[in-house]
């Protein structure tokens, strides 16, 4: 499932896909079903929503899947310095181990 430590909403696309491949499982893409948001929620979501939690589950999720980072730090930097994005990339890396994550 989804790792136990993400936050909020964002990160997640691609990642239990990236998941399940690596652990010798079958993924499809069935361009039938479409991509499609329902957010029928008029008070809104229930969980913040941040680009710094989207960033940082984007940083958690590449890490357990033993991804480069690298192309997080480059599409973010056009809303964040390389500087936050490396903060929130290192603070990633102290929470998997503080959660007893392998990183």
């Amino acid at each position: 499932g989804f790792n136990e430590i993400f936050r909020g909403f964002g990160g997640e696309e691609g990642y239990i896909h990236e998941k399940f491949k690596r652990a010798g499982k079958k993924t499809l893409c069935l361009p039938f079903l479409r991509w499609v948001h329902r957010f029928g929620r008029p008070e809104g979501p229930k969980f913040p929503l941040t680009m710094e939690n989207k960033v940082r589950n984007y940083f958690i999720g590449h890490i357990e899947n033993k991804m480069d980072v690298d192309p997080i730090v480059e599409h973010f930097s056009e809303w964040m310095s390389e500087e936050q994005l490396k903060k929130i990339c290192e603070k990633s890396y102290e929470e998997m181990i503080e959660a007893g994550q392998q990183v």
